[in-house]
């Protein structure tokens, strides 16, 4: 099973992916940048990782070189553990708005 979609199921089996989910632009998860806000995008999912900032085990700089930005593909390409994928589920607030998203598209906007 491939990385995102096992993601996406942990979500939805935690609870985590409502119809009622705040939504973020992605102007707005850039300004979230810096050690003392650290926010990312992971498959159109928005997370405040602030907290794990200082305990990510390869150290604080890798992700806040990352800070404010889509990691979809650094955090796939650096083969993160399923245990990687369960505590980023915990950091989780939100969508980025249906107009900014790149996997999640509802299908009206396929077309």
């Amino acid at each position: 099973m491939e990385i995102g979609s096992n993601f996406r199921n942990l979500a939805e089996d935690s609870g985590k992916v409502r119809s009622h989910v705040k939504e973020f632009s992605l102007g707005e998860v850039a300004s979230h940048c810096t050690p003392d806000s650290c926010w990312v995008v992971y498959e159109d999912s928005v997370y405040d990782v602030t907290d794990f900032v200082r305990e990510h085990p390869a150290g604080s700089e890798i992700l806040l070189e990352h800070a404010g930005y889509d990691i979809t593909d650094v955090f796939q390409d650096t083969g993160h553990s399923q245990g990687a994928l369960n505590i980023m589920t915990s950091y989780y607030i939100g969508e980025l708005s249906q107009t900014e998203r790149t996997y999640k598209i509802p299908s009206k906007l396929k077309n």
